[in-house]
């Protein structure tokens, strides 16, 4: 079974798009109020969350009833 390369490059570009946004916001906040990272860390997450953005997205959230 010959195994393309090009599907696993995007896949990897991808992963490496995601953790670059994911990092750059935090970071941002970090400069723009001078507060720790891991306060901006929590930040970031909480507005993902409030914002239905990221791992909170719409498509990421269960029908009534289900749970993980």
């Amino acid at each position: 079974m010959i195994q393309k390369y090009a599907p696993q490059k995007e896949l990897y570009k991808a992963r490496m798009d995601v953790k670059a946004c994911k990092g750059l916001f935090p970071n941002v906040i970090t400069a723009a109020t001078k507060y720790f990272s891991f306060e901006s860390m929590i930040t970031a997450e909480k507005a993902e969350e409030i914002f239905t953005i990221g791992e909170h997205g719409e498509v990421n959230i269960l029908p009534p009833g289900q749970m993980f």
